[in-house]
């Protein structure tokens, strides 16, 4: 756990927050594919896979995580923007579709876990 941060029990908000600006800029932005994975991933980068409430988060955390990495950087850009302009349309969907997953988990806990 970051210094600083609120946990809500098990789920981080600031990590939930970021994966709802993710989801936010996949479904709101007018950019191709592409460009809106790599603008999500700014969203979530910072977080750790120890930032999960769970297990099977985390193992789909870190799967997200080999996924946008997977290619050595070339010319200006990092190993995000590499590997999102090489792996397929159908790979970028899959890509997407992970990261909203991993949201839906988060947004179960923080809404499971807030007692009452």
């Amino acid at each position: 756990m970051h210094k600083g941060k609120i946990k809500y029990l098990t789920v981080d908000l600031s990590t939930l927050e970021r994966f709802t600006n993710a989801v936010e800029v996949m479904a709101t932005s007018g950019k191709t594919l592409r460009e809106r994975l790599i603008a999500a991933h700014l969203s979530f980068h910072p977080i750790l896979p120890d930032d999960m409430p769970d297990k099977e988060t985390r193992r789909l955390y870190e799967e997200l995580v080999r996924e946008f990495t997977q290619y050595e950087p070339v010319a200006s850009g990092g190993r995000v923007q590499a590997t999102i302009g090489r792996v397929s349309g159908q790979k970028r969907k899959y890509l997407a579709r992970l990261i909203v997953e991993i949201w839906r988990h988060l947004a179960y806990h923080a809404l499971s876990h807030r007692g009452g």
